[in-house]
């Protein structure tokens, strides 16, 4: 609900915060049942955040390791 307000309020001119979301980048192969993530999870998670308004984002791998793709 804060969220939709705080984009609802900037669409209307009010200055509201920003909302810089942390995105996984990482497979999280201790919990039951995980999901492998790799260039698609994250790209969905990013294209989510961008249909919402959300322009700023961080992504988050537990081991500091990101792999730049060519």
């Amino acid at each position: 609900m804060v969220a939709l307000f705080l984009f609802t309020g900037r669409d209307k001119g009010i200055h509201a915060a920003i909302i810089r979301p942390w995105y996984q980048s990482f497979t999280a192969a201790w919990v039951a049942g995980h999901i492998p993530y790799g260039r698609n999870q994250i790209e969905a998670q990013i294209k989510a955040g961008m249909e919402q308004g959300v322009e700023e984002y961080l992504l988050w791998n537990t081991k500091g390791i990101y792999p730049v793709e060519k």
